[in-house]
């Protein structure tokens, strides 16, 4: 069987904050995670990511390099986390398909510095520690992404 493939990015902008999303959903406690989704048919990892950061933040971003990568057996599922840059960000374009589906919850697009106590919320959690501890180190290397390498 094939595993899911899903690429998400550790996205930073010009102030080195995390790029994340505010999930809400009915029921559930409310948690953080990275923009990112399935691989569809016929695309890279990188193209995955691209798509994803459009669909759902209205961010154009630039990949780097992986900086992270998770394997859930139960699904099964390879989750691949790539250091990413923000261009721009525009709420406004914002069209993924969770966007149309009321019942999935709501996704507000926040922005939190690597010492924030709202880290904690972040999903998967196996995040957090090697964001608190590596995460200056992930930033200026998705830093160096904006003119094309350190």
């Amino acid at each position: 069987m094939e595993p899911h493939r899903s690429s998400r990015v550790l996205l930073f902008d010009e102030e080195d904050r995390l790029i994340l999303i505010r999930r809400t959903r009915p029921g559930r406690e409310p948690y953080l995670t990275t923009p990112g989704g399935g691989v569809e048919p016929g695309e890279t990892w990188d193209q995955a990511a691209v798509r994803e950061c459009r669909e759902e933040l209205g961010a154009e971003v630039i990949i780097g390099p992986v900086a992270y990568l998770a394997y859930l057996p139960e699904r099964p599922a390879i989750q691949r986390y790539a250091l990413a840059r923000l261009v721009r960000l525009d709420d406004r374009l914002r069209d993924g398909p969770e966007f149309g589906d009321p019942a999935r919850g709501g996704y507000q697009t926040v922005r939190h510095a690597l010492d924030a106590p709202e880290l904690d919320l972040l999903r998967p959690a196996e995040l957090v520690p090697i964001l608190r501890d590596f995460g200056r180190v992930l930033a200026a290397e998705a830093r160096s992404l904006i003119n094309g390498g350190p």
